[in-house]
């Protein structure tokens, strides 16, 4: 396993606030794309899963390498001039070698995606059948180089603002989740499992 970026300690706790990566790929095409992803830390690693038909997903292991970025958005910074105004965020690009989780390895790591999206998701849920696991491929991003920016939310008015007529402050932004609504199909009866009625989003 590649050590960690030596800014770990500040990265690993955006990454774990985040859910969303943004995969970044050129194709055999040579054209470049952007793939957004469900990711789950796992030490230095992140885990990226889809269907093994996915073009993009082929495209990073032909080249065994990947860029991606997370970004979480905590306010909107209002300035007493729009060309002050800003937004407060965490972004975090990292970069690193790609490899496929091997078929041993497969299905325990596809559990910990599914836990570490939806904690005690996988008790609830029925098993993976073999076909389905087949289906899915399962990327390992080994994080070798990780640059994070930071905006924080504080207004930087001009001097000349300062005390100035207009408002000027921070929007906190939040994600929430609503209430969980049933399939059509579910029996009545059936109770929204712990997993469910636990979850909240991270922060991203």
């Amino acid at each position: 396993m590649s050590p960690a970026p030596a800014n770990w300690d500040e990265v690993a706790p955006v990454l774990d606030d985040g859910w969303i990566l943004h995969l970044g790929v050129v194709g055999g095409d040579g054209l470049a794309t952007s793939l957004p992803m469900l990711y789950v830390r796992d030490g230095n690693d992140l885990l990226l899963h889809g269907g093994v038909g996915n073009a993009t997903l082929r495209s990073v292991l032909e080249s065994g390498r990947a860029a991606g970025t997370v970004t979480l958005v905590d306010a909107l910074i209002v300035a007493r001039s729009a060309f002050q105004s800003s937004l407060a965020y965490r972004s975090v690009v990292v970069t690193g070698v790609v490899t496929v989780v091997d078929d041993g390895e497969k299905a325990a790591a596809l559990e910990r995606v599914t836990e570490g999206l939806l904690a005690g998701r996988a008790r609830e849920a029925r098993p993976m059948t073999t076909g389905e696991i087949r289906a899915t491929v399962l990327l390992r991003l080994t994080v070798e180089d990780a640059v994070l920016r930071v905006n924080s939310p504080v207004v930087e008015d001009v001097p000349s603002d300062h005390g100035g007529p207009q408002w000027a402050g921070v929007i906190p932004i939040d994600v929430v989740a609503g209430l969980p609504v049933a399939a059509h199909d579910v029996v009545p009866t059936t109770p929204v499992p712990p997993s469910v009625r636990s979850w909240r989003p991270p922060r991203g």
